[in-house]
């Protein structure tokens, strides 16, 4: 398992704002804002139309406004930093490719541009890709090696105890919800339908007291720690993602457009200092959990991890990473053998042992353990 550390996190308010004079690029990596169920369970009396009008898996109308109020945020915290009229050329969007965090992304822009007329919000282009093709923010592709690793972690002696002492509720969730519960896997899904339908005031059934929220909610949680328990499922999960980060700021470093973004003409770069990627609570947990900094708390709907890159010419530069998982804190990260203004050149050093280009990642999935 990851080796985790107690961490001394500060906080700082939601008014501080961004050193116009030092930042130099930003990137947002954050969760979409609220939504409806994404599994409900074979026995679930709330699984009609009637109780979801807006589909499954959508983002509701509370997940709007978190996200137009996340957008209205990094405008207050940024906006020495990034031009208040959208341009190309300072911001790109990338969202995976499902209707929430596509949605997510243009409500944050929304709070981010403000309105332009007549109450239009600006409208910006939104990037994706195919979801089995989305292996930076997704991570969906077939990757062998990862699903045996990820299997050899429920058969080690933590979870294969976790899984045994639970037997019991094991069997009682299969014979109440209609669904085979075999791993805290399926206690993930059942929980976060419960959630979900707990928070839109419907009534849970009996059989959900004693149960809900905990232990399936603790349970839930080592479901998602599961997906990067050690170096190798890091390199394969969040690993292309942090790669991505650390060229970036390397292209930045260099005065050089990123190689990520490309205009129409294949010999026309441009650099943008803003990147905004809409993504899922997983994705965050990765991150999180690939550095030892997650603190087993879920992260919260429209929650943002934010890398600062900044340093003024002459000076060395550095970078800051943050955590804004509520709506009045931002909290200071602080990464392994590093200050919270952790210099660049050691933000590589403790990056590096989980990133990988494609090409590696590839061979890396297809090698055998």
């Amino acid at each position: 398992m990851l080796y985790f550390r107690f961490l001394s996190i500060l906080l700082c308010v939601v008014s501080c704002n961004s050193e116009k004079d030092d930042l130099r690029s930003v990137i947002v990596i954050f969760r979409h804002g609220d939504r409806t169920p994404l599994f409900p369970y074979p026995n679930d009396p709330y699984n009609e139309e009637k109780y979801w009008p807006e589909g499954l898996c959508q983002l509701t109308e509370i997940g709007k406004t978190q996200c137009f109020e996340l957008g209205k945020w990094l405008r207050n915290r940024y906006n020495n930093f990034l031009p208040a009229v959208y341009n190309m050329r300072d911001i790109h969007f990338r969202s995976t490719n499902r209707d929430r965090t596509l949605m997510s992304v243009g409500y944050l822009a929304a709070g981010l541009y403000g309105v332009r007329n007549s109450n239009s919000p600006t409208i910006v282009p939104i990037h994706s890709r195919p979801i089995l093709q989305d292996n930076l923010l997704l991570m969906r592709s077939v990757c062998p090696r990862y699903n045996e690793l990820k299997r050899r972690v429920y058969q080690s002696s933590t979870y294969a105890d976790i899984h045994r002492k639970n037997e019991e509720l094991f069997k009682f969730l299969s014979e109440k919800t209609g669904k085979t519960v075999r791993t805290v896997d399926d206690i993930l899904e059942i929980f976060d339908t419960l959630r979900i339908e707990k928070k839109r005031n419907l009534k849970l059934p009996e059989w959900t007291l004693g149960v809900f929220p905990e232990p399936l909610k603790n349970l839930s949680l080592l479901s998602m720690s599961a997906e990067v328990s050690n170096k190798d499922m890091a390199r394969l999960k969040p690993g292309l993602l942090l790669n991505w980060i650390l060229e970036h700021f390397n292209h930045v470093l260099d005065e050089k457009p990123p190689f990520f973004f490309r205009d129409f003409k294949d010999t026309d770069y441009h650099q943008q200092k803003f990147v905004v990627f809409s993504c899922h609570d997983h994705v965050i947990v990765n991150i999180l959990r690939t550095f030892g900094l997650f603190d087993m708390k879920w992260p919260y709907v429209s929650s943002a991890l934010i890398f600062e890159y900044r340093g003024n010419d002459g000076k060395e530069k550095y970078v800051n990473f943050l955590y804004k998982n509520s709506t009045k804190n931002v909290a200071k990260l602080t990464l392994k053998n590093c200050s919270f203004n952790c210099p660049f050149h050691q933000f590589q050093k403790v990056v590096e042992p989980f990133a990988v280009n494609e090409e590696i990642w590839i061979k890396e999935c297809l090698l055998k353990l």
